[in-house]
């Protein structure tokens, strides 16, 4: 439960996207309908045509952060840091593994 779980790939079919197509699965998963016929379409396909940028801006925020140029709270570098990870645009960070060493006679 406290993995960090990535979003499959997608790719456009029309005014579908779908989850990509593989061998087990070959016609994949509907994820939106952005067709003009649906009242949600015009806004999904504005939404998707977007997420690039949106990627691209939260990583020079997260790098400014990094650099010490300006200052997030942590909730919110918690927030852009898992939104970039879950688009694959970071690498998720190694659990860290504590021990103790205990001297004994």
């Amino acid at each position: 439960m406290n993995e960090i779980t990535t979003m499959p790939e997608l790719e456009a079919c029309g005014w579908f996207v779908r989850t990509k197509r593989t061998d087990v699965d070959p016609s994949g998963l509907l994820v939106a309908d952005c067709s003009a016929a649906n009242d949600r379409g015009s806004m999904l396909a504005t939404l998707f045509a977007a997420s690039p940028n949106m990627a691209e801006i939260l990583e020079i925020v997260a790098a400014d952060a990094d650099a010490g140029t300006i200052m997030l709270t942590s909730g919110v570098r918690l927030a852009i840091d898992a939104a970039l990870i879950k688009a694959g645009r970071k690498k998720a960070p190694e659990p860290v593994r504590h021990f103790t060493i205990n001297g004994g006679v």
